[in-house]
């Protein structure tokens, strides 16, 4: 086991022994209020005050330190094993407190043997049950309780000869070790189960990171089996650089499912994902020309890069592009929009000519602004970018594309 997953599995462990905590107080509250019960009309008055302060006092410095725990134990540089001691030497002093009053009952004679064993056999077990997270603890809240009362018992059978004592001196020296063995098989049990859960979670999270890398070095999309916006990216770059020295020209296209985030509501992840499947497949089948490529932009976004075409070329494209999904009757086959004829997607065109200076982000800012504008734009769900506010609208079964000035916002 590495230093790694020892420290989180004393962490894991130590906050579930402070998570009871206050259980053990609880008991401690109990076992003290019944000693006073037993004792009352057997003990003297200042005694008795006495065992209280002394109880009472121990138990609300427990409280104190198990609420400062609790509110700092997410530091990040935080000593859990050290708080593991702390809890110990209390659980040491106030065991000690308690063994000290049981052993004046005994030797006392005020009340029976029996019923001494009885309550002090009860609040060790309780005790050991809520301790058993820590051996540290366990040992702490067991033996400081028992191993002085055993010695009482003892001592009254060597000096009084009570038969009595002597059989409770050997029941509680076997209670004591049996309730030790099963708290060290149980705190066994219990490391071994944290141990495994902390190296699942190591390699829930090593799966992650490499799942990850995966998705950043490869070239597809593992949803759509289209390329994914890395290799848009690539494509786009080196698109721009043989543009510009060929003095050519290309046009990319980048389409939005205007329906993704209703349909992610309405119908849900999986239903969603087989229509995302379903128009990328369409718009794969779509780009039969070498160089000519559909990409997983976004979520809800799907771009092409098309060397050697011209805005006009890529509007007639969308217009083709669109008239496919339509045939494919997707909306239909997985329940989106049946009221509607077509389902709401929207185009932004813009094309890089011969001679422009400009980058790659411009270029996708360019398809982005017409993007938006088409989008916003009743009359045609294409938007074509115009810098140069001189071109001349297309015409055709979609209607006329927006021309896109320079001074678009985009969103």
């Amino acid at each position: 086991m590495t230093n790694d997953v020892k420290r989180q599995c004393d962490k894991l462990i130590i906050n579930s022994l402070f998570k009871y905590s206050f259980a053990n107080i609880a008991v401690q509250l109990f076992s003290g209020a019944l000693l006073l019960f037993m004792s009352w009309q057997n003990v003297s008055s200042d005694a008795l005050i006495n065992a209280g302060l002394l109880i009472t006092c121990s138990l609300l410095v427990s409280m104190l330190y198990q609420t400062k725990f609790l509110r700092k134990q997410n530091e990040a540089k935080f000593d859990h094993v050290k708080w593991e001691s702390i809890y110990t030497l209390n659980a040491i002093l106030i065991s000690a407190i308690f063994a000290g009053s049981y052993a004046y009952l005994i030797l006392s004679s005020s009340i029976s043997i029996y019923a001494v064993s009885f309550v002090l056999g009860m609040h060790c077990a309780c005790l050991a049950m809520i301790s058993v997270c820590s051996k540290k603890a366990l040992l702490g809240v067991t033996l400081p309780l028992t191993v002085p009362n055993i010695a009482a018992f003892l001592y009254l059978y060597l000096t009084q000869g009570t038969a009595a004592a002597l059989s409770s001196a050997i029941a509680l020296t076997l209670y004591t070790t049996v309730l030790i063995t099963i708290g060290f098989k149980l705190y066994a049990s219990i490391r071994a189960h944290v141990q495994l859960i902390v190296q699942h979670n190591e390699q829930e999270e090593l799966s992650a990171k490499y799942l990850e890398k995966i998705k950043q070095t490869t070239i597809e999309d593992h949803e759509t089996d289209v390329f994914n916006r890395r290799f848009f990216d690539l494509t786009i770059n080196q698109e721009v650089r043989r543009a510009k020295r060929a003095g050519t020209s290309f046009s990319i296209i980048i389409l939005k499912l205007d329906f993704y985030e209703e349909c992610l509501a309405e119908h849900g992840a999986e239903k969603l994902s087989r229509c995302v499947q379903s128009i990328a497949k369409t718009l794969a089948n779509a780009t039969l020309r070498g160089g000519e490529y559909v990409t997983r932009f976004e979520d809800n976004k799907f771009a092409f890069t098309l060397p050697n075409v011209t805005s006009e070329h890529a509007y007639a494209f969308s217009s083709k592009l669109l008239d496919l999904i339509s045939a494919s009757n997707i909306e239909h086959i997985f329940g989106i929009n049946k009221d509607k004829s077509d389902l709401p997607i929207s185009f932004g065109i813009t094309e890089f000519k011969p001679g422009n200076i400009i980058d790659v982000d411009e270029i996708i800012e360019q398809a982005s602004s017409a993007l938006l504008q088409a989008k916003e734009n009743k009359a045609s769900p294409i938007a074509v970018f115009d810098a140069s506010k001189a071109g001349t609208a297309i015409t055709n079964s979609h209607s006329k594309p927006v021309l896109v000035s320079s001074k678009t916002d985009v969103a």
